[in-house]
């Protein structure tokens, strides 16, 4: 079973606020909202436009975004508390040049600080 999907879509140029430019300014993504159970990333990238849909993803912590360069989007998604998949897509090619998981602690360090206290 794949939790992370691409496909190609037919979209506009962003109307909305929530649109998130790239340096020079020729492509965009915007994040759907934590509420919905597949949380998905639509990313216009000059004439081609994608949508990244990550599967039963955790909620509680929504997906992140963010341009390394004019090109390349980091992606952080949360599979629970503490696990998770780092991604670079590369929105030229429509294709992720990167994957990784995330073993997040910082939930369990918190809770081991407070019971300390």
């Amino acid at each position: 079973m794949t939790r992370t999907e691409i496909q190609k879509i037919k979209t506009t140029e962003p109307k909305n606020e929530d649109a998130v430019l790239s340096a020079n300014k020729s492509y965009w993504f915007s994040v759907t909202s934590p509420e919905k159970k597949n949380q998905a990333i639509t990313v216009f990238a000059g004439s081609a436009a994608y949508r990244i849909t990550f599967e039963d993803s955790y909620l509680n912590f929504p997906v992140e975004a963010r341009w390394i360069n004019e090109k390349l989007l980091f992606v952080r998604v949360y599979w629970g508390r503490i696990i998770g998949s780092d991604y670079i897509f590369d929105v030229e090619h429509g294709a992720f040049v990167h994957k990784e998981m995330v073993h997040d602690g910082t939930p369990l360090f918190q809770q081991m600080n407070q019971t300390k206290k």
